[in-house]
């Protein structure tokens, strides 16, 4: 295997070589960039999901506004409807006037 210096040694405990017997380990950095590696991913995952909520709570935002525009919609509909059953009452008053005319003309034409 060659001459195995005590730099070597230290080099292989950092990476995972251990050039004595011929074979590989998991190294301290090695342990250590895997974990960074995973706390990462960990992080965007949270970042990604953060983001995620942050758009939920735009879209509920969207529907309460749409919401309290349909409310007012509503509202609106409801005032007209009652402006057209005051038209319809005033049709109908004038039609009662018309046939009261009507039986007067009758009346005075007997």
């Amino acid at each position: 295997m060659g001459t195995t210096t005590p730099l070597s040694w230290a080099h292989g405990a950092m990476w995972g070589r251990d050039r004595r017997h011929g074979e590989r380990d998991n190294g301290t950095v090695a342990i250590i960039v895997y974990g960074l590696q995973r706390i990462a991913y960990v992080a965007d995952n949270m970042a990604h999901a953060a983001n995620n909520t942050a758009h939920m709570a735009n879209n509920v935002a969207h529907v309460a506004d749409n919401m309290a525009l349909m409310a007012n919609n509503m509202a609106h509909v409801a005032d007209n409807m009652a402006s057209v059953a005051n038209n319809m009452a005033h049709v109908a008053d004038n039609i009662a006037r018309m046939a009261d005319n009507m039986a007067h003309v009758a009346d005075d034409n007997m």
